[in-house]
């Protein structure tokens, strides 16, 4: 009699453990995935900004283009074209490029004229 009282308080100990570590593992798991999805908004809010950031930029080089090939801009400085940039590689636009860098976590192993592009040239 004792034995098999002894066997079902077991049983019950053994199961109230086996929910304890499955509802802590759960808990671990939803916060990983939280921590994650966050990482990924935060990358692409990034992402975003700086590709505005580099379309603005572009349309500040244009109005200036515009308005030098047009002659109301007449200062020294007009005489000089403002730098061009090379253009992206196989059509990759800024975000593209962001997201290459993001998803090999700053290593820029990009490779080639894609990583000189993302770098240093757009």
């Amino acid at each position: 009699m004792i034995t098999a009282v002894l066997a079902a308080v077991g049983t019950l100990l053994g199961s109230i453990v086996t929910g304890t570590f499955q509802h802590l593992a759960a808990g671990r798991a939803e916060r990983a995935a939280s921590a994650e999805q966050l990482r990924r908004d935060r990358l692409e809010a990034v992402t975003a900004l700086a590709s505005a950031g580099s379309d603005h930029r572009r349309a500040l080089r244009s109005s200036l283009l515009r308005r030098t090939s047009h002659g109301t801009h007449t200062t020294g400085s007009s005489m000089r074209q403002p730098p061009t940039s090379a253009p992206a590689p196989d059509g990759w636009s800024t975000r593209q490029c962001l997201m290459a860098l993001a998803r090999d976590g700053g290593s820029l192993a990009v490779s080639g004229m894609s990583r000189a592009w993302c770098v240093g040239m757009n």
